[in-house]
């Protein structure tokens, strides 16, 4: 990793080269401030591709979540559904387990 200017050593710099530019070396000191500020463009990009990431990420999970809650709650009232119309039916007298079916599908 190349060397990097501190933000306090370029405004000293800075004011050095604006009160006294015949003795200032701010221009010997411009490819180490280029590259520090490439190295910084470079990192800002990187975090913001993660935070891009995360979000797409975080928004599939809300999505998946509140899809899981829809079916969850589709799948419970048709269970309840099937529950009444297990005992709501004329039963067989001989097949006397339908009401225990249908008490255990409102139970679940």
């Amino acid at each position: 990793m190349p060397e990097q200017i501190s933000v306090a050593e370029f405004l000293e710099e800075t004011r050095d080269d604006y009160s006294s530019p015949t003795t200032s070396n701010f221009v010997t000191k411009m490819p180490l401030m280029k590259s520090t500020v490439s190295v910084l463009e470079e990192t800002l990009d990187l975090d913001r591709s993660g935070l891009s990431k995360m979000k797409k990420s975080v928004k599939a999970m809300v999505t998946s979540g509140t899809s899981h809650v829809a079916n969850e709650t589709m799948f419970s009232e048709n269970m309840e559904k099937l529950g009444n119309n297990a005992l709501s039916r004329d039963h067989d007298p001989d097949i006397d387990t339908a009401e225990y079916v249908g008490a255990a599908f409102l139970k679940f």
